[in-house]
């Protein structure tokens, strides 16, 4: 490993694949600083499924995302979407036709975060 002006790299690793080192570790700062260093991996991943379908122009209900096991069981899925509430990173929103169903959308936490990671995605690919 050497220190460069952008990070530690290894000498054996180059490319794509150095550049993700300080890139993660500015994203662990965003969480940090926000209070959000204790969110697990798994609630990311859930999280960063909502926000991505949400950005496309969908929203998951909570049935849809119960179903989904890349995320882990019903039950632990829907455990992660009530920890995520109570973190203010989703809210729950009704749907008109129907209120029993359920939306999955970002909160404006999670939308903090994001605007934060994009503005540090645009700051690294300008360089």
């Amino acid at each position: 490993f050497f220190q460069a002006e952008d990070g530690i790299r290894d000498r054996d690793v180059t490319g794509v694949q150095t550049c993700a080192l300080p890139i993660y570790q500015q994203l662990e700062d965003i969480a940090q600083d926000m209070g959000l260093a204790e969110v697990s991996p798994d609630h990311w991943a859930l999280l960063n499924h909502v926000a991505g379908t949400w950005h496309e122009g969908h929203a998951c209900s909570v049935r849809q995302l119960m179903s989904d096991s890349s995320y882990g069981s019903p039950a632990t899925i829907h455990k992660r979407i009530h920890q995520l509430l109570a973190l203010e990173l989703v809210t729950l929103e009704a749907q008109a036709a129907d209120s029993r169903k359920r939306l999955v959308v970002p909160g404006k936490l999670a939308m903090t975060y994001f605007a934060n990671v994009a503005k540090v995605l645009r700051k690294t690919a300008a360089r």
